[in-house]
């Protein structure tokens, strides 16, 4: 679809999921020029301006949940992410009135990643969190996609839809998500959790057992100071996707 931001045509798509657009700016060479000229006027030997600047006008494509904005590029062989936490904040660097603000008043980090997996899974992971809502994918059923919420920090429960599925007095993410698929068959989740490359972590602790495991297709290909992007959330997700 064809949409606008600021002074700028956008293409979008859906990215996994529909609750994540990708999105990239359509013929904006004469505007991109102008912004050149600004930023020259700006102090170039600032390190964090010009990853800022690069994130911000030639990104190579940019997604949101309609909340918050990350923008994608391949820096020295390395998938880098911009996590621009306020769509807002974002927008303005589009308007007309660029000189009324400057780059570094911008709210966003950085990630660097080496696999086309782990950034997808983090991509999702970041922009699946929509006002303190956990989105969980779901195939084989017509509900796309199911809400979770922290019940009184006491365990989770689970929404599709309007309706609430269960209460789960338990955080463990694990046993909630077989509780859900039991109860709902033939609802299952579209989630790592269900992945032929999942695997569970036993040694890790008791907090972080409960949801951070390995990916063993980024395993297999990581070195070992590539290790934490083989580290995925049970609710994650990338287009590597293989039910088991």
């Amino acid at each position: 679809m064809k949409h606008r931001l600021g002074i700028f045509k956008i293409q979008t798509a859906p990215f996994l999921c529909d609750f994540i657009q990708k999105f990239k700016f359509k013929n904006n060479d004469k505007n991109l020029l102008l912004i050149r000229k600004l930023y020259a006027t700006l102090n170039q030997n600032d390190a964090f301006e010009k990853k800022a600047f690069q994130h911000i006008y030639n990104a190579t494509c940019f997604y949101t949940n309609g909340e918050k904005v990350i923008s994608y590029r391949i820096e020295n062989g390395f998938h880098e992410l911009g996590i621009h936490h306020h769509i807002h904040n974002f927008e303005h660097y589009f308007s007309k009135n660029l000189s009324t603000r400057e780059l570094c008043d911008v709210n966003f980090s950085f990630k660097k990643y080496r696999f086309k997996e782990s950034l997808e899974k983090e991509i999702y992971a970041m922009l699946s969190v929509k006002e303190g809502k956990q989105k969980v994918l779901v195939s084989n059923s017509d509900v796309h996609y199911i809400q979770a919420f922290k019940e009184q920090n006491i365990g989770i429960y689970l929404q599709m839809n309007t309706i609430k599925v269960i209460e789960y007095y338990t955080n463990d993410l694990i046993v909630i998500s077989k509780r859900l698929e039991e109860k709902h068959t033939p609802i299952k989740l579209k989630s790592c959790f269900n992945c032929v490359y999942f695997k569970m972590m036993d040694d890790l602790p008791l907090v972080s057992n409960n949801s951070l495991h390995t990916c063993m297709l980024i395993k297999e290909k990581a070195t070992d100071i590539e290790f934490n992007e083989a580290i995925t959330h049970i609710w994650s997700y990338c287009s590597a996707y293989k039910p088991k």
